[in-house]
């Protein structure tokens, strides 16, 4: 499970008037006992989720410090990249014409299939399987403002645009600018 900074502050401040409780049955017996077991457990697992959760935002934030460049955070090596047969297709056709490009180019945590950094331009092909439905048009519209937001044209080109009319794709990239 993976908790927000917020969500942590809050179990950390319901565990608190636990502790004072079990201060409270310090003459109980068994009955304190056995709160100071589970009072325990409690906190160790939440020790721990807060050690987690601070050693993966260092890991997070040292990532971004590491991979900041444009050069460093673009992967160039398209075999290993294109992962579908629509990113193929276009790829095989803008390496034709000689267009350059950066496949899978990282902007904070989104990965673009195509990007034009020096005309902020990313190419998003969409096929059908996993562009279609309402959840997943509302995760494309999610990325396509935050990468707006960040100064970003966004160019969707469907499986039918690019099986259909692979030449026109090309020319709307180009045209793109």
């Amino acid at each position: 499970m993976r908790l927000s900074g917020y969500r942590l502050l809050l179990y950390w401040l319901l565990l608190l008037p636990l502790a004072l409780l079990a201060l409270s049955l310090h003459d109980r017996g068994v009955l304190y006992a056995v709160f100071v077991v589970v009072l325990t457990v409690l906190f160790v697992a939440l020790a721990a989720m807060t050690v987690e959760f601070v050693i993966r935002n260092i890991y997070h934030s040292l990532r971004e410090i590491i991979f900041s460049s444009e050069k460093e955070r673009a992967i160039r090596t398209r075999d290993s990249t294109t992962e579908s047969p629509l990113e193929r297709m276009l790829a095989d056709a803008l390496d034709a014409r000689g267009i350059a490009y950066v496949r899978e180019y990282r902007e904070s945590d989104i990965h673009v299939d195509f990007a034009f950094p020096e005309r902020k331009l990313a190419v998003e092909c969409d096929g059908h399987r996993y562009h279609s439905s309402r959840d997943d048009k509302a995760r494309d519209a999610k990325r396509d403002a935050f990468l707006k937001s960040r100064g970003w044209r966004v160019l969707r080109l469907t499986g039918d645009d690019i099986r259909g009319d692979i030449d026109a794709c090309v020319r709307r990239i180009s045209g793109s600018r």
